[in-house]
């Protein structure tokens, strides 16, 4: 497991350093992006409170008016925060991806007859685009879903706090009985990939 975890930390670090700090300003900018995105979560989840309060309980037609721009106003930073980082996660990946082809075809270019007869052209094709894509895949659900994903838990926890500490306290508890079956099938989904990818390489 250790061994596994070193190679990862080496892979990311050779990715980072070989081609994603080119792209440091965009990455910065898509985010800020995503944690804008990620908060409007807690921003929505905190207006049910005054929707109940103010609007449906005392029936303050000024509340309800307040109310209606404040989620409007929120869900249009989200549109357009979500868009904003997709696109630029995109770019990215494109360019990242884009890279590491021509990187990949110079030094398989480079390599004697010798190699090219102990690799089928099948194999030569779906290392040099699968890896590539899956790197791109990897790029963007890491900022598009699991950094948005993180940003939504933690503001969603912190609206959960100010309205009943007792209760957030006991759903966080529950919070890692859900890691373990998550953890279970990411497992099952990268065995799986890993044999379709070897089988694509044989075709």
């Amino acid at each position: 497991m250790r061994q596994k975890d070193r190679s990862t930390r080496e892979i990311l670090g050779w990715v980072w350093r070989g081609y994603l700090h080119r792209h440091l300003a965009v990455l910065c900018a898509a985010i800020t992006l995503m944690i804008l995105n990620g908060g409007t979560a807690g921003i929505t989840a905190y207006l049910v409170k005054p929707v109940f309060d103010d609007v449906l309980v005392r029936g303050d037609r000024l509340a309800m008016y307040g109310v209606a721009a404040v989620v409007g106003v929120v869900f249009f930073v989200k549109a357009l925060s979500g868009f904003g980082q997709r696109f630029l996660t995109n770019v990215v990946g494109q360019k990242v991806g884009a890279a590491m082809q021509r990187d990949m075809l110079a030094h398989m270019l480079s390599l004697d007859s010798a190699w090219f007869h102990g690799n089928s052209p099948g194999a030569l094709i779906e290392r040099l685009r699968g890896d590539t894509t899956s790197v791109q895949h990897v790029w963007n659900a890491l900022i598009s879903k699991v950094g948005r994903d993180i940003v939504a838990l933690v503001s969603l926890f912190g609206v959960m706090l100010s309205i009943n500490w007792t209760w957030a306290l006991i759903a966080m508890a529950g919070g890692p009985l859900l890691i373990l079956p998550l953890t279970h099938f990411n497992r099952q989904v990268r065995r799986k990939t890993r044999a379709a990818r070897g089988a694509a390489g044989l075709l």
